[in-house]
């Protein structure tokens, strides 16, 4: 299989992952779908790479070097992040920030351990590459954090799941710093009481209103997604967002009566006009 196929099966994922994220799924099942994909994209390099091998140690070299961490990273990103986002507090902003500084700080001692293998990738430099990125080393050596080389040396070097790692961390560590960054203008924005705006009806008529928000499109043109605005009306009403994007997702999936209180609402404004204008 040459170069060009592997790639093909790399952006294809990589496309197929843009448009989850364009459906504006809540983070923690984004996350979990998106593993899902990446599998999928793994199990096919494996499969071609198993069958058909490689024609020459250059091309063995470039796609455990280049080819495969691109994929394992996002396999390592979305499983951390699926993760992390999963344990995150629901909370005010400032214990959310010191949750996700402690995770930035993980990352951050697994980067440090492998500073000298991350100047080697990030200057381009080759002379070790028959080492890392060729498969049937009989030492493994010293500072590989690479499990799967043990466990699969038909489909792993030394250093590439390693590799993958880093990838996925760095990738981490700018996600979670976007996050901090959001969360301290929150911290700086409406600064609403928590008890100034108090939803005191069914969440799931709360998503109603969002659904129709987003079905008519009177947002932005329609140019905002759903969790952005699940993010909007959690902040509003001090309400965890993941509890309105399930009730959000449970609105979606009613086969009878979908808008329960869109009807409600209907008919109350309807008697007030009735009642107004007798």
């Amino acid at each position: 299989m040459d170069k060009t196929a592997y790639l093909n099966i790399v952006e294809t994922l990589e496309s197929d992952l843009g448009r989850l994220k364009e459906e504006g799924h809540n983070v923690v099942f984004l996350a979990k779908r998106a593993v899902g994909l990446c599998l999928i994209a793994y199990s096919e390099l494996q499969t071609s790479v198993l069958k058909n091998g490689f024609e020459s140690e250059e091309e063995e070299i470039y796609f455990f070097k280049y080819i495969k961490p691109r994929v394992c990273s996002k396999i390592s990103f979305y499983r951390k992040q699926h993760i992390i986002e999963s344990q995150r507090p629901k909370s005010t902003p400032t214990l959310i920030i010191e949750h996700l500084i402690k995770e930035i700080t993980k990352l951050q001692i697994f980067l440090d351990d492998h500073s000298d293998f991350i100047k080697y990738y990030r200057g381009g430099e080759t002379i070790l590459d028959d080492k890392y990125f060729t498969r049937n080393i009989t030492a493994p050596l010293m500072g590989s954090y690479n499990h799967n080389y043990l466990l699969d040396p038909q489909f792993s070097t030394v250093y590439d799941g390693t590799l993958a790692d880093i990838l996925a961390y760095e990738s981490l560590e700018k996600y979670l710093a976007n996050e901090i960054h959001k969360l301290q203008g929150e911290e700086d924005d409406l600064k609403l009481s928590n008890n100034e705006f108090v939803w005191t009806g069914k969440l799931t008529w709360l998503a109603e209103l969002i659904y129709g928000i987003v079905a008519t499109g009177v947002v932005n043109n329609g140019n905002i997604s759903v969790n952005k605005l699940i993010k909007l009306f959690s902040k509003i009403f001090n309400l965890p967002s993941d509890d309105i994007y399930n009730a959000y997702r449970s609105v979606y999936s009613r086969k009878k009566e979908p808008l329960i209180y869109i009807e409600k609402m209907r008919e109350a404004m309807l008697i007030k006009i009735n009642e107004k204008y007798k």
